[in-house]
């Protein structure tokens, strides 16, 4: 684990700033495609749940970013399916098209990430489309 990384488990106590669930992975709070920012203010640990619904979305700030995420996480959209796509996928859509649909689906890289958040949607409860 690399200094920084170690730096903002450290400082968040190994926990999900979203939800409070058990932190796996860094997530930029102000998505890196959007500022170029690996500051540790800019960093925040995060569950992979919260990591992958907050995928490359902007928010006007991080009470906004959480305030989604929690509404995602721990909602009543929980009953309603949800779609896990690769960003292959997404990146074969038109533009207009695109901006629909990734606001309502999980966007992940590959396949195996694509396998992971799915099984840690169904042991959250959440039901999962094909």
């Amino acid at each position: 684990m690399n200094v920084k990384r170690k730096a903002v488990f450290e400082r968040d106590e190994y926990a999900c700033r979203y939800c409070g669930g058990e932190a796996e992975v860094v997530d930029h709070i102000i998505p890196w495609s959007f500022r170029h920012d690996d500051s540790e203010e800019n960093l925040a640990a995060s569950c992979v749940l919260c990591n992958a619904w907050a995928h490359n979305k902007m928010f006007p700030n991080f009470h906004k970013k959480r305030e989604y995420l929690l509404k995602k996480r721990f909602g009543p959209e929980k009953k309603t399916p949800i779609a896990v796509w690769l960003q292959s996928e997404i990146n074969q859509l038109g533009p207009g098209l695109r901006k629909k649909v990734q606001h309502k689906v999980i966007i992940v890289e590959n396949a195996r990430d694509a396998s992971k958040i799915t099984q840690r949607l169904i042991v959250a409860g959440y039901r999962v489309r094909s």
